[in-house]
């Protein structure tokens, strides 16, 4: 993979969701090491262990993206 791809320094949950989903469906696939589906992602190896491991157990809705506990922000856009 070419290092100077550029990455953003962060994701929205809907982007993390769809990268742990790509991840699951590598490795399903078994054509991949752990390390490099974390390498073709761009992710680190100790998620993609806890991701294989999250789809062993949980299969793939174990990987969907969660609700965000806590009170509702009451600041609006323009704050």
């Amino acid at each position: 993979m070419d290092e100077d791809v550029w990455r953003p320094t962060h994701l929205a949950s809907e982007q993390m969701e769809e990268q742990r989903l790509a991840g699951a469906t590598l490795l399903r696939q078994g054509q991949l090491s752990q390390a490099e589906t974390a390498r073709q992602l761009g992710v680190g190896r100790p998620g993609v262990c806890r991701w294989a491991a999250t789809l062993a157990q949980e299969g793939p809705h174990g990987l969907q993206a969660r609700p965000i506990p806590g009170q509702l922000s009451r600041l609006d856009e323009k704050a």
